[in-house]
């Protein structure tokens, strides 16, 4: 015979069913950013490198009052690799 549940029991029952329900949506979300927020990390890096190495190739086409067309990086640019530490020789406008 089919076991018949208080309106208490059954009111716990499916407290414990939302908690354990909410705590494996946390862990999972938890997980999930830990997964996508390296590789954010690593392509700002790969970003980085790739604007030294072009600070490095177009070093004699900076920019300059004269030559406004130069080669340079913005502020948002400068802020990111400065984060990782990488140093980029470029003007910044």
């Amino acid at each position: 015979m089919r076991r018949r549940y208080t309106r208490e029991q059954s009111e716990d029952r499916f407290n414990t069913f939302l908690s354990v329900f909410f705590v494996t949506v946390l862990f999972g979300g938890l997980l999930y950013a830990m997964f996508i927020i390296n590789p954010i990390e690593q392509q700002e890096k790969i970003t980085c490198n790739k604007l030294q190495k072009q600070a490095e190739d177009y070093k004699n086409f900076m920019y300059s009052p004269t030559n406004i067309g130069g080669f340079y990086i913005t502020k948002a640019d400068k802020e990111m690799c400065d984060r990782y530490e990488i140093e980029i020789k470029a003007p910044v406008k």
